[in-house]
């Protein structure tokens, strides 16, 4: 089966809880894992049911990187005022980071995400659902933490406050 155009395959977890898998290359099939199915789906009911991708978002949880990591040291157990989950299916994409009571989603990106279109389809798609999308770089997370957090504080107040 093919993806469809701008949407990347769910890859379910390795066992053994071994490293995420890489995805296949974005010119088709070429460098296509063998036998992986694509989890993506048009209804997004079905695709946040989609036992695979709610598998790979438990595994990932337990992977994360170290600026991820360090992020969900100030975000878990409400300590900016709101609850944040980790590796959270929003339709068949996974957020980093989601506060579902303000529709908040909070993404940390390496160097393998510039000018990722895949980021772009992905945000739009979230964007198109009511959610605010913030993205940090890592190296933001792991020099300037505070600044960070003084946006992502001052993105909750402004989706807390009444219109």
């Amino acid at each position: 089966m093919t993806p469809l155009p701008g949407l990347r395959p769910v890859l379910p977890p390795q066992a053994g809880g071994e490293k995420r898998g890489r995805w296949p290359s974005e010119a088709g099939s070429e460098g296509a894992i063998e036998g992986l199915e694509f989890g993506c789906s048009l209804s997004s009911t079905s695709a946040m049911r989609d036992e695979r991708l709610i598998r790979y978002a438990k595994a990932n949880r337990n992977q994360m990187s170290e600026p991820e990591a360090k992020l969900w040291s100030c975000l878990r157990r409400g300590q900016l005022g709101v609850r944040f989950r980790r590796q959270h299916p929003i339709g068949p994409y996974i957020a980093d980071f989601a506060c579902l009571s303000l529709k908040l989603v909070v993404e940390v990106d390496g160097n393998q995400h510039i000018g990722s279109h895949y980021d772009r389809a992905r945000d739009g798609y979230m964007r198109r659902r009511g959610w605010t999308v913030l993205r940090y770089w890592a190296d933001e997370v792991m020099f300037d933490l505070e600044m960070l957090l003084d946006d992502v504080v001052g993105k909750i107040e402004k989706l807390s406050s009444p219109a």
